[in-house]
């Protein structure tokens, strides 16, 4: 009921801004995208592991909802950020699945490179 409320309150074509839905769409995906990434890697995830860990991370936007749906309600963000960022939760969680499976897709081709590599110095 919650997001219900929310999508009724808007009037997302008034309150639409391209440039600033880019611009906290950017932030967004590339601060959770790399920041989890990062934290993998440093954990002794591959590259490609760490990158699907990053990519899975980008679903999670209940928070950011919940926090802006504050912000707003307190009139400390407009209508056209909340929109931003309303708009940048859908959108990521969105491309999180096809991105995750390119890292997954990812790992596979490494690995299958590494077994291939192996192979052909083994046998001279």
């Amino acid at each position: 009921m919650f997001f219900v409320s929310i999508g009724l309150y808007l009037n997302l074509v008034v309150s639409f801004s391209l440039p600033l839905v880019v611009v906290i769409f950017v932030l967004a995906f590339i601060g959770k995208g790399f920041g989890a990434t990062l934290g993998a890697r440093i954990s002794g995830l591959k590259t490609s592991q760490s990158l699907a860990v990053g990519m899975g991370m980008n679903t999670h936007g209940t928070l950011e909802i919940i926090l802006s749906t504050i912000a707003l309600q307190a009139n400390l963000i407009n209508e056209e950020i909340f929109v931003a960022i309303l708009l940048t939760v859908i959108a990521t969680i969105l491309i999180s699945a096809p991105a995750v499976k390119y890292a997954i897709e990812l790992d596979k081709r490494q690995n299958r490179f590494r077994r291939f590599v192996n192979k052909v110095f083994r046998e001279k």
